[in-house]
């Protein structure tokens, strides 16, 4: 982020303690670049990715609180629900951070990797989340990720599919089939491991861009 011309990030959102959602914060504070608040679900991990997250974090480190809102002038962000929506649970990726992105009109959700059975937490937060324009598919399209009654209360037009080269067969073909029976127009950063993409589903290669206007409209480009 350096070599972009980032050398500070205000805020740091962890959706959950897994290592591919906490690895690289100590890269890039190794690399120069400061944080101000880290924000995640609290708790703890025990394994050496957590440590040197928290160790790179530092003082900044803060607990997320439902309902919490995060202002960027007119951008906000809200953590939706935590921690399993109060539902006990040891399942990390059902106890992370749901956060919504809006800004006007336009709304995003970013689940993390919260999934649909064994618990499911999907049809409890999914209300709470409401209609959104855009959602990152949940757990890498996992097979039990997605649910109809997920995508029934959030209503999305676009998902966006971050995955790469994996060793779960990450993106599944219940997932897609899923998504494509709801008629979400799927962006996917790479081809996954799992089921190719279907038809009209648009495989980016690397990073997937939003861009939206202070008029809610969006566009969705590689």
């Amino acid at each position: 982020m350096t070599d972009a011309g980032v050398s500070h990030i205000d805020y740091h959102f962890a959706t959950h303690h897994d290592a591919d959602h906490i690895g690289c914060l100590d890269d890039l504070v190794d690399a120069g670049v400061s944080v101000g608040a880290c924000y995640d679900r609290g708790g703890s991990a025990d394994t050496q990715t957590f440590d040197d997250y928290v160790a790179a974090c530092g003082a900044s480190r803060q607990t997320a609180q439902k309902g919490q809102v995060v202002s960027l002038g007119s951008v906000s962000i809200t953590v939706v629900d935590l921690n399993g929506a109060g539902v006990s649970t040891d399942d990390e990726n059902a106890l992370g951070l749901v956060l919504l992105v809006t800004y006007g009109s336009f709304s995003h959700v970013l689940p993390g990797d919260l999934e649909g059975t064994s618990p499911d937490i999907e049809s409890i937060i999914g209300p709470e989340v409401g209609d959104v324009d855009v959602c990152k598919v949940t757990h890498h399209g996992s097979k039990f990720s997605n649910t109809d009654a997920w995508l029934d209360a959030i209503s999305p037009e676009v998902c966006v599919l971050s995955v790469g080269n994996n060793s779960f067969g990450h993106p599944t073909a219940e997932a897609l089939g899923r998504l494509h029976a709801h008629g979400v127009d799927v962006y996917w950063t790479r081809a996954g491991s799992g089921v190719s993409p279907g038809p009209g589903d648009q495989v980016c290669d690397g990073d997937v861009f939003v861009t939206v206007e202070a008029s809610g409209a969006y566009d969705i480009t590689c």
